[in-house]
């Protein structure tokens, strides 16, 4: 579909956070908190919204309607990118697509060059709202990574994130943004993985506990590590309430290796959805946080 609006001038080597808007209460968090992610990294914020086109085919009414819907999204992004860039002093623009989020997220984040995307999430089920239960469908179709927010999350500053690391998988790229986020906030990583899966692992060099250990230890990060067990309940919740008592403000995870492609596995759609609303960094495997 054709690109509808763009607003920023050349976004040639600056850093980019990407923020898609369907104007509900979990993507005005998503604002709050890639204005405060773009002040730590000085970036500039572009505001995304994507509406359902009508075919043209389709009664003149439909057609009017949707050029009334156009003309109110354009009139709300120019008001809230100016009201950004003049109270918080963070650079805003914004872009209008028209078709669907599955197809045009992940497209936009590469268009505008984005590093990094922060993206609500709420439970209203709708034709272009971010759903839980689509969250994964978007982040899996975008190719960097993506901060996750509930509609209840609050943004405080990060001095302590939980890590969740799956020892079956190749951590390497967790492992880089993981301390790259500590460096950049001077926090604490907190490490926590499954006590049945490290006993799993042993005997695989490859994705031993020690070799996550020794990364950080290299790069001078104050890291702990903790392993629940079956016999301690839930895992994923456990993960999550260790976030909260570490007051952690944010969980960081990575997508998965599927054949020829990367996916958000259940256990961390469950993070996504943590009950706690602590928000998520999703990492995408085929990033790196120096390029970014």
């Amino acid at each position: 579909m054709p690109l509808i609006k763009i607003i920023m001038s050349d976004t040639t080597l600056k850093k980019i956070i990407l923020v898609p808007v369907d104007f509900s209460e979990a993507s005005g968090i998503a604002i709050e908190c890639a204005i405060e992610l773009a002040k730590v990294f000085h970036s500039e914020i572009i505001l995304l919204n994507i509406f359902e086109n009508v075919p043209v085919d389709e009664a003149s009414r439909k057609q009017m309607q949707s050029q009334f819907i156009y003309r109110d999204i354009l009139k709300r992004l120019e008001k809230e990118a100016e009201r950004i860039t003049k109270s918080e002093l963070v650079n805003t623009g914004f872009l209008i697509k028209e078709g669907n989020i599955f197809d045009h997220i992940g497209k936009a984040a590469v268009e505008v060059g984005a590093n990094l995307m922060v993206m609500g999430t709420h439970g209203v089920k709708g034709v272009q709202h971010i759903t839980g239960s689509y969250a994964a469908k978007v982040i899996m179709n975008t190719p960097v990574p993506v901060v996750v927010v509930q509609k209840k999350s609050k943004y405080h500053i990060i001095k302590d994130i939980v890590v969740y690391v799956d020892l079956t998988q190749e951590s390497k790229t967790l492992e880089s943004w993981a301390a790259y986020y500590s460096k950049v906030f001077g926090a604490n990583i907190h490490v926590v993985i499954s006590e049945e899966m490290k006993k799993m692992v042993l005997m695989k060099a490859e994705f031993t506990l020690a070799q996550i250990e020794t990364y950080f230890k290299e790069n001078e990060v104050n890291y702990t590590v903790t392993a629940f067990s079956s016999e301690q309940g839930d895992f994923i919740k456990n993960v999550a309430q260790h976030a909260q008592n570490t007051n952690s403000g944010l969980i960081m995870l990575e997508q998965k290796k599927d054949v020829d492609q990367f996916i958000i596995g259940k256990d961390e759609q469950l993070l996504i959805a943590n009950a706690n609303q602590i928000p998520v960094f999703c990492v995408n495997p085929a990033t790196n946080p120096i390029a970014g």
